[in-house]
């Protein structure tokens, strides 16, 4: 086998164990979500270096991505299409193999590294990282409150650290 699907996001990158909508609208990217959702794969998930370019090749796509579960396929009444996807695990895309009908990648899976149990000062940094966020929703119009109950609800600190990444605007290069 050519190795998984691989979706290239622009402007957007996902974490895993975080869900997330993306619009997708190039044929190739149409393809490979029809393809996935009927044979109910997982998906490689990349950011463009570059997000002008159309049809992307491996220089044009970073070299690591998030395995994902396609969660839901949205039809909009604007004859739009928006994905849900779910984040699960990181991996290195060691190569493209196909590029018709879609991007095929062969991939490395990696783990991830987790701080220690009671590691007071990973947990003093999760601590100032709410507040900080906390901070910065409150001189915020929309969505903030929401953002903030959601926060809050957090208990995995990996998780609040993906789920920030994933929610903050950052330039996907940093």
């Amino acid at each position: 086998k050519d190795g998984v699907p691989i979706l290239a996001l622009r402007n957007m990158v996902l974490f895993p164990g975080v869900t997330m909508p993306v619009a997708v609208g190039r044929a190739k990217s149409l393809s490979l979500i029809t393809d996935a959702q009927r044979n109910k794969s997982l998906i490689g998930v990349v950011c463009q270096r570059n997000s002008q370019i159309e049809d992307p090749r491996q220089e044009d796509l970073y070299d690591v991505g998030v395995v994902a579960e396609i969660i839901k396929v949205l039809e909009l009444p604007d004859n739009t299409t928006n994905v849900i996807l779910q984040g699960r695990s990181c991996f290195k895309l060691d190569e493209i193999s196909s590029s018709s009908p879609y991007l095929m990648g062969k991939i490395t899976t990696f783990d991830e590294t987790f701080p220690k149990e009671n590691d007071k000062e990973f947990d003093a940094l999760i601590i100032s990282l709410k507040e900080l966020t906390y901070n910065i929703l409150q001189n915020v119009n929309e969505g903030g409150k929401e953002m903030m109950f959601a926060i809050k609800n957090i208990d995995s600190p990996v998780y609040l650290i993906n789920f920030l990444a994933t929610n903050t605007h950052i330039d996907p290069a940093e």
